[in-house]
């Protein structure tokens, strides 16, 4: 079918609701939801910034500043998850279930490291190496996580509730941390897998912004590839390689794509859902 048909049959109300079925978004859905209870059958004492229990000389923590480091270590892990959200060795939907079933049985240490601002890099050696999903180039992925540390001095600036409300300032401040370029495929899926985070977590919904871009990956190409047979006009050929490893000019699919959402006033990270959702169940 034609893809700036089919998307015209889609207004902003339905796309959402799909967007609220992607088996990721349900994951992240499920996995806060366990946490919460667990938090709530736990009385958390501490003292000195760790976790004692009911040890002697221990003082329960307030509810409030309780509730919120468990929602940043939530939002803080999610972005540490699709930053090295890549090379994945099955679905993205399993690997995003394993890491949401993950993090609800290391909830306890991972937030005692997180409350004292200890690095948990280790822990996510440990996690990506045993992974049934993602142990592809995971020195790398390593090094991302590392790089990404950083980012906590962008926290004692400003909170996720505020990143929430300005998801381009995220967007921004991640690429500074990570010197990447903010256009960068694994940066706006970052944004968007946080969005869906925070849709959670604060129980209120707040649309992507229309200025950031679609993240473009080979499911991204062939939907491209499906709609146009003048697709090749946007491949640059390397004779070497005899067209098989054909360079794609990613920024002019990015751009075809954020065209499309902008005739349809969706932002492009929420078409990205129902192509991604809806359309690619569909018809790949």
């Amino acid at each position: 079918m034609d893809l700036e048909k089919y998307v015209k049959n889609f207004d902003f109300k339905k796309i959402i609701k799909i967007e609220e079925s992607d088996r990721q978004f349900l994951a992240l859905k499920n996995s806060w939801k366990k946490i919460k209870k667990i938090q709530k059958n736990k009385n958390l004492f501490v003292r000195d910034g760790r976790d004692l229990s009911r040890s002697a000389g221990a003082v329960p923590l307030p509810i409030t500043n309780n509730q919120l480091l468990i929602t940043n270590l939530f939002l803080f892990l999610i972005l540490q998850n699709a930053l090295i959200s890549y090379q994945i060795a099955w679905s993205w939907e399993r690997w995003w279930e394993e890491f949401a079933s993950k993090i609800v049985k290391d909830r306890d240490r991972l937030q005692q490291m997180f409350e004292v601002d200890e690095s948990n890099v280790d822990r996510w050696y440990k996690f990506i190496t045993s992974s049934k999903h993602n142990k592809r180039i995971y020195n790398i992925k390593i090094g991302r996580l590392k790089r990404f540390e950083e980012f906590k001095n962008c926290l004692k600036k400003n909170s996720f509730e505020k990143y929430y409300n300005d998801m381009e300032k995220l967007l921004y401040d991640i690429a500074q941390t990570m010197g990447n370029w903010h256009e960068t495929k694994t940066l706006t899926f970052a944004i968007k897998m946080f969005g869906y985070g925070a849709r959670i977590v604060f129980k209120k919904f707040i649309p992507y912004p229309d200025n950031i871009k679609i993240p473009v990956d080979s499911r991204l190409i062939k939907i491209y590839e499906s709609n146009f047979k003048h697709w090749e006009k946007l491949l640059n050929f390397d004779e070497h390689w005899k067209g098989r490893n054909k360079k794609i000019n990613e920024k002019k699919i990015q751009d075809y794509f954020h065209d499309l959402a902008k005739k349809n006033k969706i932002p492009a990270l929420h078409l990205d859902s129902l192509l991604w959702i809806k359309y690619r169940g569909e018809y790949f």
